[in-house]
């Protein structure tokens, strides 16, 4: 079965092979730093490839998996078990250093999965995500979160998530009119008037 197309990686694009996966914890912490402001600057994607090889899921995880979910039993994992390993890949890309957009706030738009003959429970699992097609939006910007994994070295399943980044919104300027204190006319004749308080009026509108 053909899996489509985006299984390739990009021309351009470098791997970066991980020792293990990533810890969730610390990209829930950068994301939170990026929500506040901290970091970023980027205005392009980073050409780079999360892979993590030699992945066996635990199958008494994958048995809480499927009594949640649903799915087959039968030596094979449940269709959306990959998304579950792959998710901490996902999140170390999106709240990397070079990734341009804060990862929270953006919007979910859609996801697109296939798969092949199925992966069989307990065989070795090779893991690869990146982002690419940053592209304009009537809302903002959407791209595109790729996801790759190949079993037996031929791939196996592939997912693609295409998040929105709003583009933010813009406050209008207030627009205000009003009516300014009377002022003495320089050279007037008599003593100088006591300054009165008086009150100003105006109207904004946005």
């Amino acid at each position: 079965m053909s899996l489509g197309t985006g299984v390739d990686l990009p021309a351009g694009y470098e791997v970066l092979d991980l020792p293990a996966s990533p810890a969730l914890p610390l990209s829930f912490a950068r994301a939170a730093l990026r929500a506040a402001g901290v970091g970023g600057g980027s205005r392009e994607l980073p050409r780079v490839a999360y892979r993590l090889t030699g992945v066996r899921p635990d199958p008494a995880h994958v048995a809480r998996y499927a009594d949640v979910v649903g799915g087959p039993r039968a030596g094979r994992l449940p269709l959306l078990y990959p998304n579950a390993l792959s998710f901490p890949l996902q999140m170390a890309l999106m709240t990397a250093p070079g990734f341009p957009f804060a990862v929270i706030g953006m919007v979910h738009l859609e996801n697109t999965v296939r798969q092949g003959r199925g992966l069989v429970a307990g065989t070795a699992l090779d893991l690869e995500v990146r982002a690419e097609n940053l592209r304009p939006h009537r809302l903002g910007q959407v791209l595109d979160v790729v996801t790759v994994v190949r079993q037996g070295g031929h791939v196996a399943w592939t997912q693609v998530g295409t998040f929105l980044r709003r583009r933010p919104a813009v406050r209008p300027t207030p627009r205000c009119t009003g009516s300014a204190p009377g002022r003495s006319t320089p050279g007037s004749a008599g003593p100088t008037p006591r300054p009165r308080a008086t009150a100003t009026r105006s109207t904004c509108t946005r």
